[in-house]
């Protein structure tokens, strides 16, 4: 079982606080003044809409801190990208509906991201964060954000708990994003090859980057490199993590490219 969580320092000045959530669970992450991500705590098969949830963040003395930067990734299956901005036909776009519409131009290409929070995702952030000021993104503007400038085609894979995010960009260019549960490699390895197929991948030679929870002695990893070349699990030396080794930067992809979004 992967070690996802180690704790920080009780006291830190002038550090970030990073959040991602999925529709039922949370991940919070500190990096210090240095960029040294110094905590982190994760919370699987959560209800945003639970009492004991909310309360258990509210007395969670890490939370109490007050943050020099705050940035929160949605990490949800309902993003829509448009060539267009028009707040009315949010509206009425495949699970949006009862939504807070959420839109943003992704960096890097003339595209709109439309995605939207419940209301109880959206009370739970105001509760834990002290109405302290906080930006919020879409992990599609984050991986846009992270891998702009780069002309050649490239796959990148994260795996959350039960949750796969492909995104594929080409010529520099957004080209496919979306999320999908997921219950065995076999069912990671049918999505991966669909969207590589749909999209003219070449399954050999392309770049192709895998991040979150994930190992090379993986089951799922091993799983992909039977049928797709020049794979790798990402490395970026600016990903600084203090703990043992057992915690890798790799893990927590979604932290730092949300932090660089800052």
């Amino acid at each position: 079982m992967l070690q996802r969580d180690f704790n920080g320092p009780d006291h830190l000045p002038q550090c970030h606080l990073s959040i991602t959530f999925t529709i039922n669970q949370l991940n919070y992450a500190i990096f210090d003044q240095d960029g040294v991500m110094v905590h982190h705590t994760s919370l699987p098969d959560i209800s945003f809409n639970s009492a004991a949830t909310i309360q258990a963040l509210k007395d969670d003395a890490k939370l109490n801190m007050t943050f020099a930067n705050i940035t929160v990734v949605a990490m949800t299956c309902n993003a829509h990208q448009l060539s267009f901005k028009d707040e009315r036909i949010s509206s009425i776009l495949p699970s949006l509906e009862f939504k807070n519409i959420k839109i943003e131009k992704i960096p890097g290409s003339a595209v709109y991201n439309y995605y939207g929070l419940t209301q109880a995702q959206e009370n739970l952030l105001k509760e834990i964060l002290h109405n302290q000021q906080y930006n919020l993104y879409n992990f599609v503007f984050t991986l846009s954000s992270y891998f702009i400038g780069i002309e050649r085609p490239l796959v990148h894979l994260h795996l959350e708990e039960k949750l796969l995010t492909i995104f594929i960009q080409k010529d520099g260019v957004l080209q496919f994003f979306n999320s999908y549960g997921y219950k065995s490699s076999n069912d990671i390895l049918y999505f991966v090859m669909a969207a590589c197929k749909m999209n003219e991948i070449d399954l050999v030679h392309d770049q192709k980057t895998v991040s979150g929870w994930i190992e090379k002695d993986s089951e799922i990893f091993n799983s992909l490199t039977k049928f797709l070349g020049n794979l790798n699990i990402i490395e970026d030396t600016t990903f600084k993590i203090q703990s043992s080794p057992n915690h890798k930067p790799h893990y927590y992809f979604a932290h730092y490219a949300g932090k660089a979004c800052v």
